[in-house]
């Protein structure tokens, strides 16, 4: 009886020792197929949402370019713009855009002429300085051209530390490098800076900070998120001095804030 009874329950032991390895080996199955499928579709998912966002950010990104005369010399300045509104107007097949850019690439002095640069295929139009503010580092520009173009779509999401950033723009050569793309995150939001607006007075002004790469010719581009929403307009990047090292330190204007400087100053607000 005893030796039956040894038999019986080193059979149970067995069965329960079987059934514990069964459904530790389903379990992990399991989790690693979770896993798996996670991180492939995740990865794939990350890449079509980039590359989407970028297609549509472009078609509003346009390039600006200022020509300056003086008795002697001729000035040739670059840099970047976001459309933001498109207005039909009285002649047929024509549109009239309004951009954002940054005060700086338009306010320079002895002005001759301010045209937009719509790529190669499409080439320059005359521009027309509508308005720049006196603290806030935003101009706006209009242009009229016989092409159906793009308008930017305002963010409208949150914007977290962490999400990516898209930076458009056309730096150092306008032509050559019209419409560059790079891909960062968002290092910080609501960066306080002081510093001199137009007039020479020292003000504070808000700033989004990213690590997208942005040079000059990228002012005035725009700072996108992986939706193509329109989150920013590129303004400056910290540049180090002497031996300080200093990389991806790159800031934009939070397009809430550049859009109510301009807003009153469009067609439909007036």
């Amino acid at each position: 009886m005893k030796k039956i009874s040894s038999i019986l329950v080193s059979l149970l032991l067995l069965i329960t020792l079987a059934g514990c390895t069964l459904d530790r080996n389903v379990v992990n199955n399991i989790e690693n197929n979770h896993v798996e499928w996670e991180n492939n579709i995740t990865v794939n998912n990350i890449e079509d949402a980039l590359t989407t966002a970028v297609a549509i950010a472009k078609e509003s990104t346009i390039g600006v370019k200022i020509t300056s005369k003086s008795l002697l010399t001729t000035t040739i300045e670059t840099g970047s713009a976001v459309i933001i509104k498109r207005y039909e107007t009285s002649q047929k097949y024509y549109y009239t855009y309004y951009a954002i850019t940054n005060r700086h690439v338009v306010n320079a002095t002895n002005v001759d002429s301010t045209e937009v640069y719509l790529g190669e295929k499409i080439g320059y139009f005359d521009a027309t300085i509508v308005y720049y503010d006196v603290d806030c580092d935003i101009a706006l520009i209009s242009f009229t051209a016989p092409i159906i173009l793009n308008t930017a779509t305002l963010n409208q999401h949150d914007i977290k530390e962490g999400a990516y950033a898209i930076a458009i723009g056309s730096p150092y050569d306008l032509e050559l490098y019209y419409n560059t793309v790079t891909v960062g995150s968002i290092s910080g939001i609501n960066r306080k800076r002081k510093e001199e607006n137009a007039r020479g007075n020292i003000v504070t002004n808000e700033y989004l900070q990213h690590c997208a790469t942005i040079n000059e010719g990228n002012s005035g581009g725009g700072l996108f998120n992986i939706y193509g929403e329109l989150i920013g307009i590129n303004c400056w990047k910290l540049v180090g001095k002497n031996n300080d090292h200093i990389e991806n330190m790159s800031f934009a204007i939070p397009i809430d804030i550049a859009y109510k400087k301009i807003e009153n100053h469009l067609p439909d607000k007036k």
